[in-house]
């Protein structure tokens, strides 16, 4: 694929980033207050994802996140590369862009500002394309990134045990062992 330009346009009254080819074309925009992709051609999702990418957590134009946030990104993302499940950074899914994705647990994640560890928030775009989204306070991911990691396990566990099909874990398995042997 050639070189591809990330440009600001004004899109609907706000400002988007725009990726086109170096030699001309392009191939979509993200708009990131309603985390909305669009792209020309499906097959270049994860070529515009990965585009706009550092305009997001960095100091680039149009980034949308302090430099506050990029550390709890940073801080989040080592967290969630040493869980037991895969978690995959700027996914595009439909017609969205997920920051952070764990495609076993149908999970995204989502830092905020204020408020408690929350999953499934309500955001209606994502209920739609079969994700929930939880929510992570930046200030527990500083103070607290242990009990978050520790949150984000169990909340993964308990969705992926969910899933129709799916074996149960362990440790239901040892008590229930240990009811039927010695009860």
């Amino acid at each position: 694929m050639s070189s591809l330009i990330v440009t600001v346009q004004p899109r609907s009254g706000r400002d988007v980033l725009e990726v086109r080819h170096a030699t001309g074309g392009a191939l979509g925009h993200f708009d990131p207050i309603t985390a909305q992709l669009f792209v020309v051609d499906p097959q270049d999702s994860l070529a515009v994802a990965a585009a706009v990418a550092p305009y997001l957590l960095g100091d680039q134009p149009l980034g949308v996140l302090s430099s506050r946030h990029v550390a709890a990104a940073d801080a989040l993302w080592a967290l969630l590369q040493t869980s037991p499940f895969t978690w995959h950074r700027f996914v595009p899914l439909h017609d969205r862009l997920l920051f952070f994705y764990c495609p076993l647990a149908h999970l995204a994640l989502e830092i905020v500002d204020e408020g408690d560890l929350a999953a499934d928030i309500d955001a209606p775009e994502f209920a739609q394309l079969s994700v929930s989204l939880a929510a992570i306070p930046l200030r527990d991911l500083e103070e607290h990134p242990v009990a978050v990691a520790s949150w984000l396990s169990a909340l993964c566990t308990g969705r992926a045990d969910s899933r129709p099909g799916a074996a149960p874990d362990a440790e239901m398995h040892r008590s229930m062992w240990m009811r039927l042997t010695h009860g």
